[in-house]
C-alpha cells in the first residue's frame, strides 16, 4: 500500500486514527505517527489506514465531527441514520448540537459510511444563530452523506437526495451544484458561514425554508425531498445573487401556498383602464422571459404621482374576488422594470362599493431590464382586514414618484393564499324586462361610478353640491345602493338655498328621442317623507341652460321607484322650448335637487337644525 503523505493526514481532520477523536493537524502528532511506523508497527498503521478509509466509505468505525447549519443550529438532534428510516432511533448514535451547531457522533464498528447519512432533526424551539433571539417555530430535517460529515446543511440535504435517488457521491454533488445555482467548484463540506460565503448561505436559507414547508418534521422520504428540491430550484439562482435574500425567501414560501393566476393578460376579456395620466395596454412583444401577452405601463412626468391602471376581466373593472384571510393575503406578479428602485404599487378594493376599505402595498424593484417576481403582502397594509369583497386591482408604476416615461411590463398576476379558489369576475347585470330607450343605471349598480372615478364614453360620473353658507350639520355619502346628501338646515338662514346630486354622462350624451317616461329611485329621511319635494333637472348636451325641469314629492323614506312622464317637464333655455324638440337633443346631466322651499322645517333633529336628506338610487331609465 502506498504511504500517505503528511498533508494527506493534515487535510483530513475528520477522524483521529490513533485515538478515536478529531484529528490533530499539528506537526508533533504527525511525527509521532511516523515514529510508530518506523519502529516496525506497519501492521498497526495499516489498520489505522483502514480506519481512515472508513471515513471515506470503507467498512469500519470512526468519530464524526462537524457543524449543523442553515445558520448554525443549536439544540437539534443529529444521528447516523443507520437503518435509513428517516428518524433518529434510540439505538442509533445521536448527539445534540451545541454552539455553532457543533456535534460529535461515533459510528459503530463495521459501519459503511458511504451507505448511510447523517440526519438532523431540527425541533421547534431550536436556535438558528443567524437570529439567536428568535427560536425556530417550524420543525424540519436535514441530511448529509455520512462519508462527508464536516457540514450538515440544506445544501448537503440536496446531495443526499440525489444519492438516495441512485447517484454516486460525485454525481450527486455535481447535480446539487446545478440545482442550487452554485459554482462548479463549490465544496459542500465547507463551512460557508466561517468562510463568509454569503451567496451559499443565502441559498441555504432559502432551501431551509422550503424544507420546513415541504418536509417539516415528517420522515424525509425521497418523494418529499424531491418535491422540496423542485420547489426550491426556481429561486436558487436569485437567492445566490441576492444582496438581501429575505424577499426571495418570502417568494419561495409564498409559491408553496395554494395559488392561482388572477390574470396573465392573454385572456380575451383582459381590459386595461389607465388613469391620472398614465398609459397602459396589452402587448404581444414583451421582453423575453414570459409567454403570451403582457401589460405595458408607462407614466410620464406630467402624470399624477398616483397615476396607474386598473386591470380587469369583467364588468365594472372587476376580477374574481380574492379569497383573503387575516393571515394569507398575498399577490405576486412578474415585473420588468427599466431601473432598480422603482416603486411599484398594488391596490385591491371592491369594484362595486368604494365605501369599503381599500388597501395599497408598495414594493421596490431590484432589477433593471430583467424580469423579477414581486410579492405584495396585504397583511402588512395599515389597518388590514380581510372582511369584505376585493375584486378590483390597480397597478401603479413609479408610485408617488415623478414619472420617467419608462416602460414597465407586468405579467402573471397571482393570488397566493391559504384558500385559493378562483372565482369569476362580475358580469353585467341583465336588465329587467322593459321597453327602455336608455338605461342610465341598472338597479344593481352602485350610485357612483364604479369604473374609474371619472367620466368615460358610455359611463358616467356622479357628484353633489350645496349652498356654502352657514351649514352647521352637513352630511353625505356613497353607498352600494345610493348616493346621499343633505341634512341639517337652519330655519332662518335663507342663504342655505339647498343642495343637489348629479349624474353626468361620460360621452356625448344619452339619446332619449323615443322615450316618453323617466324612471328613477329616490329616498329620504323619515322627517321628509310625505313632505319634501325634489326638483328634477334634465340638462341637454347643447348647453347647461337648455334643460327640462319637474318635481316629485318624496312619498317614502326608503328608496322608492318613481315614474315621471316627459311631457310633464317644463323646457327652458333652449332654442325651441318644447319637449318634442328637447328630446331630439342628447342629455348630458341628470340633477336631483332639494331646494329650500321644498324642505321641511317642522321637525328638528337639533334645536336650530332641521333634517332634510336625499338619496338617489339605481334603476334610472328613459322608456
Amino acid at each position: 500500500m502506498k504511504a500517505l503523505s503528511e498533508n494527506a493526514f493534515k487535510n483530513h481532520p475528520t477522524i483521529d486514527i490513533f485515538k478515536g477523536r478529531p484529528m490533530k493537524s499539528d506537526i508533533a502528532d504527525l511525527r509521532l505517527q511516523k515514529v510508530l511506523h518506523n519502529r516496525g508497527v506497519g501492521l498497526g498503521l495499516s489498520a489505522a489506514l483502514l480506519s481512515l478509509l472508513t471515513a471515506c466509505g470503507a467498512g469500519g468505525s470512526g468519530t464524526l465531527t462537524g457543524n449543523l447549519m442553515d445558520g448554525y443550529i443549536k439544540g437539534a438532534k443529529i444521528c447516523i441514520d443507520l437503518n435509513g428510516n428517516g428518524s433518529c432511533d434510540a439505538s442509533e448514535p445521536t448527539a445534540t448540537t451545541g454552539t455553532k451547531g457543533s456535534f460529535t457522533v461515533t459510528a459503530p464498528t463495521g459501519t459503511d459510511l458511504s451507505a448511510v447519512h447523517l440526519l438532523a432533526e431540527v425541533p421547534v424551539g431550536a436556535v438558528d444563530e443567524d437570529t439567536p433571539n428568535t427560536p425556530l417555530t417550524k420543525a424540519y430535517k436535514m441530511m448529509a452523506p455520512a462519508s462527508t460529515p464536516l457540514v450538515v446543511s440544506p445544501l448537503t440535504t440536496v446531495v443526499s437526495t440525489h444519492i438516495k435517488d441512485g447517484k454516486t457521491l460525485s454525481q450527486a454533488q455535481a447535480q446539487a451544484r446545478t440545482d442550487l445555482g452554485l459554482p462548479a467548484d463549490h465544496d459542500f463540506s465547507k463551512d460557508y458561514i466561517a468562510k463568509s460565503d454569503t451567496a451559499a448561505h443565502n441559498v441555504a436559507k432559502m432551501m431551509a425554508t422550503v424544507l420546513a414547508e415541504k418536509v417539516g418534521s415528517a420522515t424525509p422520504d425521497l418523494t418529499q425531498l424531491k418535491a422540496a428540491l423542485t420547489a426550491a430550484k426556481p429561486f436558487a439562482a436569485e437567492a445566490y445573487a441576492a444582496s438581501d435574500v429575505s424577499n426571495v425567501i418570502k417568494l419561495a414560501k409564498a409559491s408553496m401556498a395554494a395559488n392561482y393566476t388572477i390574470m396573465d393578460f392573454s385572456e380575451s376579456t383582459a381590459t386595461i383602464t389607465p388613469f391620472e395620466g398614465a398609459s397602459g395596454e396589452v402587448v404581444s412583444n414583451a421582453p423575453t422571459g414570459v409567454s403570451g401577452k403582457a401589460l405595458k405601463l408607462s407614466k410620464p412626468s406630467s402624470a399624477q404621482p398616483w397615476g396607474g391602471a386598473t386591470v380587469s376581466l369583467g364588468y365594472s373593472t372587476s376580477v374574481g374576488a380574492l379569497p383573503l384571510s387575516s393571515t394569507a393575503a398575498m399577490v405576486s406578479m412578474k415585473v420588468y422594470s427599466p431601473r432598480v428602485g422603482a416603486v411599484i404599487g398594488l391596490k385591491i378594493e371592491n369594484a362595486s362599493d368604494n365605501t369599503q376599505a381599500a388597501y395599497e402595498v408598495k414594493v421596490n424593484t431590484t432589477k433593471a431590464d430583467a424580469w423579477e417576481t414581486m410579492l405584495f403582502d396585504f397583511t402588512t397594509a395599515t389597518g388590514f382586514s380581510s372582511a369584505g369583497t376585493f375584486n378590483k386591482i390597480s397597478i401603479f408604476p413609479e408610485f408617488f414618484e415623478t414619472g420617467t416615461g419608462g416602460n414597465f411590463y407586468i405579467d402573471e398576476l397571482k393570488f397566493l393564499g391559504a384558500s385559493a379558489q378562483k372565482s369569476a369576475a362580475l358580469t353585467a347585470p341583465v336588465a329587467a324586462p322593459s321597453n327602455y330607450i336608455v338605461r342610465v343605471k341598472t338597479d344593481s349598480e352602485p350610485a357612483y361610478d364604479t369604473a374609474t372615478g371619472k367620466a368615460l364614453p358610455g359611463l358616467y360620473a356622479t357628484g353633489r353640491y350645496s349652498a356654502s353658507s352657514g351649514e352647521a350639520w352637513w352630511w353625505g355619502g356613497d353607498f352600494a345602493d345610493q348616493i346621499q346628501s343633505g341634512y341639517g338646515f337652519s330655519k332662518t338662514n335663507t342663504a342655505q338655498w339647498g343642495f343637489g346630486i348629479f349624474i353626468k354622462n361620460g360621452g356625448d350624451g344619452w339619446a332619449i328621442s323615443s322615450a316618453t317616461n323617466y324612471k328613477f329611485s329616490l329616498g329620504t329621511n323619515g322627517e321628509c317623507a310625505g313632505v319634501c319635494k325634489v326638483t328634477l333637472a334634465i340638462v341637454s348636451a347643447v348647453n347647461a341652460d337648455c334643460k327640462a325641469t319637474a318635481s316629485v314629492t318624496l312619498t317614502n323614506a326608503a328608496l322608492t321607484s318613481y315614474t315621471k312622464a316627459l311631457d310633464d317637464f317644463t323646457v327652458v333655455g333652449c332654442t325651441t322650448n318644447t319637449m318634442a324638440a328637447f328630446k331630439q337633443l342628447k342629455i348630458a346631466e341628470l340633477h336631483y335637487q332639494m331646494l329650500r322651499a321644498d324642505m321641511q322645517f317642522t321637525t328638528s333633529g337639533d334645536p336650530s337644525l332641521y333634517p332634510n336628506g336625499l338619496g338617489v338610487g339605481g334603476g334610472i331609465i328613459f322608456e
